[in-house]
Protein backbone atom coordinates (compact mmCIF):
# COMPACT_ATOMS: atom_id res chain seq x y z
CA UNK A 1 0.00 0.00 0.00
CA UNK A 2 2.88 2.36 0.87
CA UNK A 3 4.01 2.00 -2.50
CA UNK A 4 0.77 3.03 -3.95
CA UNK A 5 0.70 6.26 -2.09
CA UNK A 6 4.45 6.61 -3.11
CA UNK A 7 3.77 6.94 -6.69
CA UNK A 8 0.28 8.50 -6.38
CA UNK A 9 1.83 11.25 -4.54
CA UNK A 10 4.83 11.18 -6.68
CA UNK A 11 2.65 12.63 -9.28
CA UNK A 12 -0.21 14.38 -7.71
CA UNK A 13 1.73 16.07 -4.44
CA UNK A 14 -0.84 18.39 -3.78
CA UNK A 15 -3.59 16.18 -3.21
CA UNK A 16 -3.19 16.90 0.44
CA UNK A 17 -5.82 14.77 2.18
CA UNK A 18 -4.04 11.69 0.68
CA UNK A 19 -1.58 13.04 2.34
CA UNK A 20 -3.54 12.79 5.57
CA UNK A 21 -5.16 9.32 4.17
CA UNK A 22 -1.03 8.55 3.90
CA UNK A 23 -0.36 9.70 7.54
CA UNK A 24 -3.32 7.55 9.11
CA UNK A 25 -2.29 4.69 7.71
CA UNK A 26 1.24 4.87 8.84
CA UNK A 27 0.38 5.75 12.28
CA UNK A 28 -2.05 2.59 12.15
CA UNK A 29 0.94 0.08 11.07
CA UNK A 30 4.10 1.86 12.37
CA UNK A 31 2.81 4.78 14.96
CA UNK A 32 3.56 8.22 15.68
CA UNK A 33 7.20 8.53 13.92
CA UNK A 34 6.08 6.84 10.86
CA UNK A 35 2.92 9.48 9.81
CA UNK A 36 5.13 12.57 10.96
CA UNK A 37 7.43 11.33 8.64
CA UNK A 38 4.43 11.59 6.12
CA UNK A 39 3.28 15.10 7.35
CA UNK A 40 6.85 16.00 6.79
CA UNK A 41 6.99 14.70 3.44
CA UNK A 42 3.59 16.16 2.56
CA UNK A 43 4.25 19.65 4.02
CA UNK A 44 7.93 19.96 2.00
CA UNK A 45 6.09 19.57 -1.01
CA UNK A 46 2.82 21.72 -0.15
CA UNK A 47 3.95 24.02 2.28
CA UNK A 48 1.33 26.64 1.95
CA UNK A 49 -1.26 24.07 2.50
CA UNK A 50 -3.87 25.28 5.35
CA UNK A 51 -5.95 21.79 5.08
CA UNK A 52 -3.03 19.78 5.84
CA UNK A 53 -1.06 22.27 7.94
CA UNK A 54 -4.21 21.65 10.72
CA UNK A 55 -4.41 17.87 9.60
CA UNK A 56 -0.64 17.90 10.89
CA UNK A 57 -1.54 19.98 13.94
CA UNK A 58 -4.37 18.40 15.05
CA UNK A 59 -2.31 14.90 15.01
CA UNK A 60 0.16 15.93 17.21
CA UNK A 61 -2.22 17.41 19.22
CA UNK A 62 -4.27 13.97 19.77
CA UNK A 63 -0.54 11.84 19.75
CA UNK A 64 1.19 14.25 22.23
CA UNK A 65 0.87 14.14 25.84
CA UNK A 66 3.08 17.08 26.37
CA UNK A 67 1.11 20.65 26.55
CA UNK A 68 4.51 22.32 26.51
CA UNK A 69 5.58 20.49 23.30
CA UNK A 70 2.26 20.91 21.98
CA UNK A 71 2.94 24.52 22.19
CA UNK A 72 6.24 24.46 20.83
CA UNK A 73 5.43 22.90 18.00
CA UNK A 74 2.46 25.04 17.09
CA UNK A 75 4.37 27.85 17.22
CA UNK A 76 7.35 27.19 15.39
CA UNK A 77 5.00 26.02 12.53
CA UNK A 78 3.23 29.46 12.97
CA UNK A 79 6.57 31.43 12.81
CA UNK A 80 7.55 29.28 9.36
CA UNK A 81 4.10 30.32 8.32
CA UNK A 82 4.10 33.86 9.21
CA UNK A 83 8.07 34.04 7.75
CA UNK A 84 6.82 32.72 4.48
CA UNK A 85 3.32 34.26 3.58
CA UNK A 86 2.56 37.19 5.30
CA UNK A 87 1.21 38.23 2.55
CA UNK A 88 -1.28 36.17 2.40
CA UNK A 89 -4.46 37.04 4.41
CA UNK A 90 -6.08 33.71 3.99
CA UNK A 91 -3.32 31.73 5.37
CA UNK A 92 -2.56 33.90 8.14
CA UNK A 93 -6.49 34.32 9.57
CA UNK A 94 -6.54 30.68 9.09
CA UNK A 95 -3.83 30.33 11.64
CA UNK A 96 -4.22 33.11 13.93
CA UNK A 97 -7.41 31.40 14.55
CA UNK A 98 -6.23 27.95 15.18
CA UNK A 99 -3.22 29.31 17.40
CA UNK A 100 -6.30 31.51 19.52
CA UNK A 101 -7.87 27.90 19.99
CA UNK A 102 -4.64 26.93 21.95
CA UNK A 103 -4.35 30.36 23.82
CA UNK A 104 -1.29 31.45 21.66
CA UNK A 105 -1.17 35.22 21.46
CA UNK A 106 -0.32 35.80 17.66
CA UNK A 107 0.16 39.68 17.88
CA UNK A 108 2.92 39.09 20.38
CA UNK A 109 4.78 36.93 17.89
CA UNK A 110 3.69 39.10 15.03
CA UNK A 111 5.36 41.97 17.03
CA UNK A 112 8.70 39.84 18.24
CA UNK A 113 9.23 38.87 14.23
CA UNK A 114 8.60 42.31 12.60
CA UNK A 115 10.88 43.69 15.20
CA UNK A 116 13.50 40.46 14.73
CA UNK A 117 13.48 41.36 10.88
CA UNK A 118 14.23 45.33 11.48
Amino acid sequence: MRGVFDRFLAKFPLFFGYWKKYADLEFSIAGTEAAELVYERGIAGIHNSVDLWTHYCAFKVETSHDPEAIREFVTMRFTLILIGYLKEEQVMLAWTFFLMFFGINTWNMKSEWTLAKG
